[in-house]
């Protein structure tokens, strides 16, 4: 498990810097739902992290305070 990345849904693109990945999550549960302004980057930290992509997978941006 790695703990600052989720799975996700869907693939969306970001706006910020056109690339599509894996951010739109919709738990069934309806608690904590995320898009791309949930991950790096996004309109709350727009630098990527060192290591940011493990299996495609972006990092959680911890700005936010309901992440």
């Amino acid at each position: 498990m790695v703990i600052n990345h989720n799975g996700a849904d869907e693939e969306e693109t970001n706006p910020l810097d056109g690339k599509k990945r894996w951010t739109k999550f919709n738990p069934k549960s309806g608690r904590f739902p995320r898009d791309w302004n949930c991950f790096h980057p996004s309109r709350y930290e727009r630098t990527m992290i060192e290591g940011e992509r493990f299996a495609e997978f972006s990092h959680l941006c911890h700005r936010i305070s309901r992440v």
